[in-house]
């Protein structure tokens, strides 16, 4: 993998003037990118007569440090026959020891392709999830001498990778399952964790 490294931007190599038209150029890039998706949203019904969002309930379980199950729903906006947009919020109502009730909210896209009766996708969405009671630590939190001050909210950048396949009963209705690896991002470390949905929705 080519990682970046920011240093390189700093560096006595390279002049102001270059580093003002890598930015500049970074922006461009960014403003097209948004430019094209806004011309493909307000053209789509004009080209395809693929419903232009969907919103679905669904079932989750998630594998992180604990097999918990929960519950939650999504919301998308088809772009293109290929692209969507789409936010994803799920409850894990199960009290972990130093993890307390887990909540995952996501955002990112879904790239696939579909026909009238089914489709298959992969999806990129970053977002985070939140822990209400994590054990934090502290002067005097040890096994023997758990407190209320040994534990906080804390939420942490998560990464969602994955893909899975949708079947539409009718043009407005579709059934979706979808697995995932759910990167966390802890303090010092990071934790790969299986993410599944199966869920319900509306699409108009």
């Amino acid at each position: 993998m080519i990682q970046f490294d920011p240093a390189y931007l700093e560096s006595s190599d390279i002049a102001p003037m270059t580093r003002q038209a890598y930015a500049q150029r970074e922006l461009n890039f960014v403003i097209a990118t948004l430019l094209l998706c806004s011309w493909h949203t307000l053209t789509l019904n004009a080209q395809s007569d693929l419903p232009r969002f969907e919103t679905a309930g669904q079932f989750a379980l998630l594998n992180a440090g604990y097999r918990d199950a929960g519950i939650g729903g999504r919301f998308g906006v088809n772009v293109s026959e290929m692209l969507a947009f789409e936010t994803e919020v799920d409850y894990f109502p199960k009290d972990r020891f130093a993890q307390g009730k887990k909540t995952l909210s996501l955002f990112g896209i879904k790239i696939g392709t579909r026909t009238d009766s089914a489709g298959f996708f992969t999806k990129i969405r970053p977002g985070f999830v939140k822990f209400n009671n994590e054990f934090v630590g502290g002067n005097g939190c040890d096994i023997l001498n758990l407190t209320a001050a040994c534990f906080a909210p804390r939420n942490h950048f998560a990464l969602d990778i994955g893909g899975g396949f949708e079947i539409f009963p009718t043009r407005n209705t579709v059934v979706r399952f979808d697995v995932g690896n759910l990167l966390i991002r802890y303090p010092g470390q990071n934790s790969n964790n299986l993410v599944m949905n199966i869920g319900f929705g509306f699409r108009f």
